[in-house]
């Protein structure tokens, strides 16, 4: 069996294993039709041509951001994605969002007003008591990185240095 039909073979294991794991077929065929207006229906997807797809469509992410979730991605250490590579690195950025939009929504709760801040000692009160509470140096810890504010923990810079953006 030759290199090319040991990869071809690899990659279609991969594509039954990621439908099988987290998406549908719809959810699939978008990344399909994605991946093939990206690529210009090549079977890779460069590296630079992936930043500027990201650069395209207004993601916001570091370089060192962009370079860890590519290298993740790129499993064959090529500098480029396969399709199923390039399913990866998608599901892993919108687990990120998913995640970012869970962590606003929960920090809004603390702010019916809208004020873009939670007072610390709200945040220290929920956090020490609510759910699977922290204990006083977990606290002091989480406080360091997002009171910027004394006494406020304005959550949008907050998330954002969770999930390093700029």
């Amino acid at each position: 069996m030759s290199l090319k039909q040991v990869q071809k073979q690899k990659s279609m294991i991969r594509m039954e294993k990621m439908q099988e794991a987290a998406f549908g077929d719809d959810q699939v065929s978008e990344f399909k039709e994605a991946f093939e207006m990206f690529s210009g229906r090549k079977p890779t997807i460069s590296k630079s041509e992936m930043r500027q797809v990201f650069k395209q469509y207004g993601v916001r992410i570091s370089d060192d951001e962009f370079e860890k979730i590519f290298s993740e991605a790129d499993t064959g250490g090529d500098n480029s994605l396969d399709f199923p590579e390039f399913v990866n690195m998608m599901n892993s950025r919108m687990r990120q969002t998913s995640s970012e939009e869970k962590l606003l929504k929960a920090f809004r709760t603390f702010d019916p007003e809208g004020k873009g801040f939670i007072t610390t000692k709200e945040i220290q009160e929920a956090l020490t008591t609510l759910g699977d509470p922290l204990n006083t140096r977990e606290m002091s810890e989480l406080l360091a990185i997002a009171e910027t504010v004394p006494g406020e923990v304005r959550y949008q810079q907050f998330i954002n240095a969770l999930f390093m953006k700029k």
